[in-house]
């Protein structure tokens, strides 16, 4: 529309028209709107002008929603925690081993690079989500494998994630299964618990567990 422009001539009577000013010139029985860009005084005031649609400079009825601003959260380290389980569901990869990743704030996916040899390491997966991940703070004690242990609450105090209390049938079916190990690998027990009380922020007593699941019962 910009392509269109206009130069024309007006006595010195119409000096109250200036650059800047938008006019209108009758075409085919409708106003078509000229804005005056440059005004040269003379014998006569030439004005040149260009086509403009006044439309596009009124406020429309649509409503813009406000910007969210949200804030800055740098990136994070994450703590990888490998874990040499047993297979669990029985259809993971035999050799593979389990990963556990944490961190806080949690960036929104840690990368996972893999490589034959320390050196040429590329993408191996991406861990969209983090693990909940805890120390234990009280002793462990032994017990009998597949029993339910009703002995005293082993408190764990989480870095991330939280935890919660199923029924005993849940638990029989797969729910609150949790590994915990000494630091060494190939150490880690499966258990299940069906009580999660917590005590303190980030810390949980977990009671009624069942102990040395999934071919751990060695290390109950």
């Amino acid at each position: 529309m910009a392509r269109d422009g206009l130069r024309i001539a007006l006595p010195p009577s119409r000096q109250d028209i200036g650059a800047g000013d938008v006019i209108a010139l009758d075409a085919e029985g409708r106003p078509v709107n000229y804005r005056v860009d440059r005004v040269t005084l003379g014998d006569a005031q030439v004005l040149e002008a260009v086509r403009v649609e006044p439309e596009q400079y009124r406020p429309s009825d649509a409503v813009d929603e406000p910007a969210e601003i949200r804030p800055f959260a740098p990136p994070t380290p994450v703590f990888p925690l490998f874990l040499d389980l047993p297979l669990l569901r029985g259809n993971e990869v035999e050799h593979a081993p389990h990963l556990a990743v944490a961190a806080y704030p949690w960036p929104g996916a840690a990368a996972v690079y893999s490589a034959s040899s320390d050196a040429n390491y590329s993408l191996n997966t991406l861990v969209n989500a983090p693990a909940t991940v805890g120390v234990t703070s009280s002793t462990l004690l032994p017990a009998k494998p597949a029993v339910l242990d009703n002995g005293a609450p082993l408190r764990v105090t989480l870095s991330s994630g939280t935890l919660s209390s199923v029924a005993i049938a849940d638990v029989l079916n797969g729910a609150n299964v949790a590994a915990v190990g000494d630091g060494r690998p190939g150490r880690w027990e499966v258990f299940q618990f069906t009580e999660a009380q917590l005590v303190s922020p980030g810390a949980y007593d977990l009671s009624g567990r069942l102990r040395g699941q999934a071919g751990t019962d060695h290390l109950a």
